[in-house]
């Protein structure tokens, strides 16, 4: 992987950095933070090491996966990642990348937004959602392989949709020519991330797989070429920007972005409806856990580590021997930007779960359905897929 060389003053990473050292994370909830969450070295279930020594070593892996997910050991659902092949470079040019998006002027930005009925690719799910929807925004990313004609062809899957793109700047054009484009090699990075992160899934999984003690490639078959994973980018502006009424920048007012116990957010109370979620944010905290007595609880960022939770489908998938867990975002006085990645299978997969793991029960829980169909369902929970009537 060559990195495209750009130009660039301060990174969007140490900006937040030194944002966070001027205006501390603000806590007067008294919120638990948690420090100690489970952080796994995954380097084991990457590794092409068929040794019996490293397959002792994915079963200890195993262990902590189970312990972190499984509802019979009180699990979180949450756990983080290291040693993961992601540098810290490429981490933080990933911000830069996001940030230079999100920085661009709305006009531009809504080109490919599927809000904007102009827009010739008629899109319901690739794209940019803009502010005025949930008080954030997100550029949201498919898989690279669906193209223009996928999506013509109505006899394809109706979530192939080819992702779009924002035009780069062009050394050919004058400078005015080059204004609201993005630094070359957008489009390459970002697509080469999501290839890795699809290389990283299958080894988490492989690790749930060993975890619930079924055969260790059982999720492999399902992440195939047209597998469907979102890479969301979330830009959450500071406060000043940010809030639950009708402002001067026309955000929907969403009784959901106040959380029951009053507290303010910039995302939302939620269950992932993936298999899992592998999720980068920088040293910010505000992702908040809820744990089984109702209480909420803080996970404090680790640099360079990858948070990873369980989603419904991996759930329904282990017939509940594994949990997804309620989550939600607190609202901060600082902007910042997150970027999870949610893995999801191919759209025919059938979710039929297991009944040979030890970790669940013997009889089913939840009836057979094709991926396409739960998801269907899944999205009408989230505001950026139902409030196009509203702009």
């Amino acid at each position: 992987f060559t990195k495209p060389k750009i130009s660039r003053q301060q990174s969007f990473y140490k900006t937040l950095i030194q944002a966070t050292l001027v205006h501390p994370m603000d806590n007067s909830n008294n919120y638990k933070i948690l420090d100690d969450v489970d952080t796994i070295d995954i380097s084991c279930l990457l590794a092409d090491d068929a040794s019996e020594e490293n397959m002792l070593k994915k079963k200890e892996v195993a262990k902590l996966i189970l312990k972190a997910c499984s509802r019979d050991q009180d699990g979180l659902g949450f756990f983080k990642i290291v040693n993961h092949n992601f540098t810290h470079e490429r981490l933080e040019e990933l911000l830069d990348r996001a940030s230079e998006f999100f920085h661009l002027n709305n006009e531009t930005k809504y080109l490919i937004s599927p809000y904007n009925p102009e827009n010739p690719y008629n899109n319901k799910y690739r794209g940019y959602f803009p502010a005025k929807i949930n008080g954030k925004e997100g550029l949201d990313i498919g898989n690279p392989n669906f193209t223009r004609e996928d999506q013509e062809n109505s006899e394809k899957n109706e979530f192939h949709e080819a992702n779009q793109w924002i035009d780069e700047k062009d050394d050919n054009l004058v400078e005015e020519e080059n204004n609201n484009r993005l630094k070359p090699g957008f489009r390459i990075f970002i697509e080469k991330y999501y290839t890795d992160m699809i290389v990283l899934a299958k080894a988490i999984l492989r690790g749930f797989a060993l975890a619930l003690e079924i055969e260790e490639y059982f999720f492999e078959d399902i992440l195939d070429d047209n597998l469907l994973s979102t890479l969301r980018f979330n830009y959450y502006p500071s406060s000043k920007h940010f809030n639950n009424t009708n402002s001067e920048d026309g955000l929907i007012k969403n009784d959901n972005l106040i959380g029951n116990d009053g507290e303010v957010l910039s995302c939302e109370q939620h269950k992932d409806g993936c298999l899992i979620t592998i999720l980068y944010q920088p040293m910010i905290g505000g992702l908040q856990v809820k744990q089984k007595n109702g209480e909420w609880i803080e996970i404090k960022p680790e640099e360079d580590a990858f948070i990873v939770n369980t989603g419904i489908c991996l759930e329904r998938f282990s017939n509940g021997g594994v949990v997804a867990v309620d989550h939600r975002v607190r609202n901060q006085d600082i902007e910042r930007i997150s970027v999870p990645f949610f893995v999801e299978p191919n759209g025919n997969t059938i979710i039929s779960s297991i009944t040979n793991s030890p970790y669940a029960p013997s009889e089913k829980l939840y009836e057979d359905t094709k991926y396409n169909d739960y998801l269907i369902e899944n999205n009408k929970r989230f505001s950026e897929y139902n409030n196009r009537d509203k702009l």
